[in-house]
């Protein structure tokens, strides 16, 4: 794996910056435990202790989303395509069984350098309405997840605060007696959280955010 982002789910910390490393070759086979970190711990947690919050990841390319590539999962003479969306974000995530044992194939130049952006979302669909009390439980869970994963480092995870929201300049929270507030703003970002938002009815958007990050108050 080429490169990958701070925010390392066992340690639960948002960073918006990626760490270089060296770049995969045409055809080079790399474990998929290198192109995924963490997501054999998040994979390990009971499916009902992790139904609220999933972990993401998306390929970069000099900063940008990937194109013209193509990605396999393979294991042994069998491969299967990796499907990525627009934004590089992986569609198709290799099961446990995959991430211990097989490795990735990348069709790409030989020149090419990748990178993967690690996040942690709330399950949620994004949209221009969404209710308060879902995005505080998503916030939760994933705490209680990260610290699960840490396992005996658990006590050093930070708190799993808020919702970062992207492609959106500005939110309302939505309360119980229909009064509005504006969402607070963290590095240009509007942001929930759980700690006052929990008691809100909703929050609300001019237009569904492009994406939804877990993490701490930084």
């Amino acid at each position: 794996m080429a490169m990958f982002s701070r925010r390392a789910f066992a340690l639960a910390v948002l960073a918006a910056t990626a760490v270089a490393g060296p770049a995969m070759a045409a055809e080079k086979l790399v474990p998929l435990t290198k192109v995924f970190p963490y997501l054999e711990q998040y994979l390990k947690i009971p499916p009902a202790q992790r139904s609220r919050f999933v972990v993401a990841y998306r390929m970069l390319q000099g900063g940008k989303p990937v194109s013209g590539v193509k990605l396999w999962i393979v294991e042994g003479a069998t491969r299967t395509p990796i499907a990525l969306a627009a934004d590089g974000k992986v569609m198709s995530l290799p099961n446990l069984h995959q991430v211990q044992t097989a490795q990735l194939a990348a069709d790409a130049p030989p020149q090419g350098k990748f990178g993967i952006n690690f996040d942690i979302e709330p399950l949620i669909i994004p949209g221009t309405d969404m209710d308060a009390g879902a995005l505080a439980a998503s916030i939760d869970q994933a705490q209680a997840g990260a610290k699960k994963a840490a396992g005996l480092m658990g006590f050093a995870v930070p708190n799993m605060e808020r919702i970062y929201f992207s492609g959106v300049s500005g939110g309302e929270i939505v309360w119980a007696d229909g009064k509005r507030t504006a969402m607070a703003i963290s590095h240009g970002m509007p942001v929930f959280d759980a700690a006052t938002g929990r008691k809100a009815m909703a929050v609300h958007f001019a237009k569904a955010p492009t994406r939804m990050s877990i993490g701490p108050a930084k």
